[in-house]
């Protein structure tokens, strides 16, 4: 039987958070009266959260507290950074960025939804760590014995670049080929449309 991951494993693809969090959305987000003492900025921030500053700004929406995006801007070792490089951001400190200790452990759980990765096609290993969710949308259990289970997933199809699909979510070319050992598992490709999007995602 097909299953969709739990609640502690849903993900915000990178195509999704482009499309809810443009400009528009944005500028609404920051035109709050508490950030007026702000407004010299609000341009400059803007753009940094267009060009590279979604997940976290998208993170701090989740926790309610967008104002500590302003914080972000302000601190790190280079002003030109993109925001987004800083993250997964450690506990200890998030603890300072955010001065709540509750707060900083919702950002600390709630970054990794905006930090699935793009699976590609390339045969290096890789090592996740555990609070990564991957990419997986739905998941079934063929087998299982006494050394695990073999499970057939169906993956995002804009967190990968195992295979090339048409614009309407289909497979139109294996590559690399099933055959190739590098496909441990059986992966499905099947369109991804998470039933909430980040304004409900709480």
């Amino acid at each position: 039987m097909e299953t969709a991951p739990p609640v502690s494993k849903r993900f915000i693809p990178q195509r999704h958070l482009e499309k809810v969090l443009g400009q528009s959305a944005i500028d609404a987000t920051l035109s709050g009266r508490e950030f007026q003492k702000n407004f010299a900025i609000l341009p400059e921030l803007t753009l940094r959260i267009l060009e590279g500053g979604r997940k976290l700004f998208g993170t701090l929406i989740l926790i309610q507290r967008v104002d500590a995006i302003f914080k972000f801007h302000e601190t790190g070792p280079d002003r030109e950074q993109n925001l987004d490089s800083r993250l997964p951001i450690r506990l200890d400190e998030l603890e300072t960025m955010l001065d709540n200790a509750e707060d900083a452990t919702k950002f600390h759980d709630a970054q990794y939804k905006f930090l699935s990765p793009i699976l590609q096609k390339d045969k290096s290993h890789h090592v996740f760590n555990e609070r990564v969710i991957l990419p997986f949308i739905a998941c079934m259990t063929m087998t299982s014995g006494g050394f695990g289970e073999i499970q057939v997933v169906t993956l995002c199809p804009w967190n990968q670049q195992l295979v090339s699909l048409n614009l309407d979510g289909k497979v139109r070319r294996l590559s690399p080929p099933t055959t190739d050992l590098f496909m441990s598992l059986i992966l499905y490709i099947g369109s991804c449309h998470p039933k909430e999007d980040i304004s409900k995602e709480h």
